[in-house]
């Protein structure tokens, strides 16, 4: 076998994961109006939606927190297995799930799963990917997960038009179970791969460390990477998980920690989990706020492959900082189409209403028609006098995003932008980054410490975004995330190493030896 496609074939092998993951990440994003309509005589159901949203970050924290320790006991293979079935059964379980509660322990099922994939995976391609296509074959796995999660809108939207088509019931089911095909399918493809190379000779295995990596490059590129892992390893002391709190693994460990939490903390899940609940509400019908997200879908997969191509050319570091000067500009935008955004009731809106308001309801908010609100609370608290508790609460979301007057295009061309520049930058490249900065004895340790800390912002933001709307509003949500990538901006600057071209050993000392 061509030795080039040979490292090649590992890489795509593994994409099938991140596919898996990233389709499991967004298919909770169409299943949320639906769980609302299921699951409506629950009491505080709207608190329910966003733990049972909210939980992949905690099963993901659960997941990266240990993923290191199992697979420097087991090796990345095994971990990488136990993955592809537990993605398969968490997906079972979401589609036969009885109440929330089962929902969300299904969902938790899953979520160890995706954080054991999400540190295993970039981790293992960087052990066997060549040098010089180190960036290109971990931006693989990265790219994948960008299409899975691309794939998911479109697999709502599929299942939502044909559900539709035919009034069969039970959409969310469906969307939230087909994860489990792709995960089976990994289940099996994992069985053509080799053990990591670099995890073998770590752990004594040096001549089949170094058949895996004569079929990568070569008999001479074998010895090689073989004598510097070792050399490596003669320079540790120790592998204690206490030595990552000292000195400048301290500070490498940190670094991995910002990167990995910003990643999450300039608000992109709250995007990938809410598109279709956050373009219905600034007025498009549910149909067209599915199509919506779709959009987001394609500009996920075309910059990704996009920062596929780049990453071993232009590096990480010069990615990252052209992404997240888009991404503040991006925020600042919608920010400030939001800052302009009025209320009012009119022909046009009431015409809306009657789709999804009861005339009584209708009826009782007419006379506030042809005034003009430029606050969002203002036009709340009017409309919450002349209706009762229930009727308002019920009503609220509907009223308002039919009686909205802002530039739904402009914020759909920003938020679409935003998804770019986070999918050929932080996306992808964080990652790419963290498989590389760890020495090899510390790597799978650090990165599941970097990825808690990942899986934790996860957690914070799309909990937070619902509230965020609703008590501070849509401006200052959207500031706050161009606040947050600002700093981000000014730590790239600061702190990231370029790694472009260097063997992980290279890195290793490169890190360890700077003042």
């Amino acid at each position: 076998m061509d030795r080039k496609f040979y490292a090649t074939k590992i890489a795509l092998i593994v994409a099938v994961g991140g596919f898996t993951l990233g389709h499991w990440i967004l298919a909770i994003s169409g299943a949320i109006p639906f769980l609302r309509e299921h699951f409506h005589q629950v009491p505080d159901l709207e608190v329910w939606i966003g733990v049972v949203t909210a939980s992949l970050a905690i099963g993901c924290m659960a997941g990266t927190l240990t993923a290191g320790f199992l697979s420097d006991r087991f090796g990345r293979k095994k971990v990488l297995l136990a993955t592809a079935l537990l993605l398969s059964v968490g997906g079972i379980c979401c589609a036969i799930a009885p109440s929330l509660i089962f929902l969300l322990v299904a969902r938790i099922i899953g979520a160890i799963a995706i954080g054991w994939g999400l540190v295993i995976a970039p981790m293992y391609i960087s052990e066997i990917a060549p040098t010089e296509r180190r960036g290109q074959l971990g931006m693989i796995n990265q790219v994948a997960l960008m299409i899975g999660i691309s794939a998911a809108s479109f697999i709502n939207w599929g299942v939502l038009s044909l559900f539709n088509t035919y009034q069969w019931p039970y959409q969310w089911r469906w969307m939230l179970g087909l994860v489990a095909v792709p995960g089976f399918l990994y289940f099996i493809l994992l069985f053509l791969i080799p053990e990591s190379p670099r995890w073998l000779a770590i752990k004594g295995k040096a001549e089949q460390a170094l058949a895996i990596f004569t079929n990568i490059g070569g008999q001479e590129y074998a010895a090689g990477q073989l004598r510097s892992i070792q050399e490596s390893a003669e320079t540790e002391q120790s592998t204690s998980i206490f030595q990552l709190f000292k000195g400048k693994l301290f500070t490498i460990l940190l670094i991995g920690i910002a990167i990995g939490a910003l990643q999450q903390l300039i608000g992109i899940n709250a995007i990938y989990y809410y598109a279709p609940d956050f373009f219905e509400r600034i007025g498009g019908s549910r149909n067209t706020a599915f199509l919506q997200a779709c959009i987001i879908g394609i500009a996920n997969i075309v910059f990704a492959l996009l920062a596929m191509r780049l990453i071993d050319r232009i590096g990480r570091k010069s990615l990252l900082v052209i992404g997240i000067i888009g991404i503040i500009i991006c925020h600042m935008v919608v920010g400030f189409s939001f800052m302009s955004a009025n209320y009012s009731i009119d022909d046009e809106s009431i015409a809306k209403l009657k789709t999804n308001v009861n005339a009584e309801v209708i009826g009782k908010i007419e006379p506030l028609k042809d005034q003009l609100y430029t606050s969002k609370k203002a036009y709340s608290d009017d409309l919450a006098s002349r209706l009762t508790e229930d009727e308002f609460n019920n009503n609220k979301l509907n009223i308002l995003k039919s009686t909205v007057k802002l530039n739904g295009i402009v914020i759909l061309i920003a938020i679409v932008s935003f998804v770019a520049m986070f999918s050929m930058s932080l996306g992808p490249v964080t990652w790419v980054l963290l498989s590389e900065l760890y020495p090899n004895q510390f790597r799978a340790k650090a990165i599941s410490i970097a990825g808690f800390f990942n899986g934790l912002a996860s957690f914070i933001v799309p909990l937070l975004f619902p509230w965020e709307l609703e008590n501070i509003g849509e401006a200052a949500t959207f500031f706050i995330f161009a606040a947050i990538a600002f700093v981000g901006f000014l730590f790239i600057l600061w702190k990231i190493p370029e790694t472009k071209g260097k063997s992980l050993e290279e890195i290793q000392a490169a890190l360890m030896t700077k003042s």
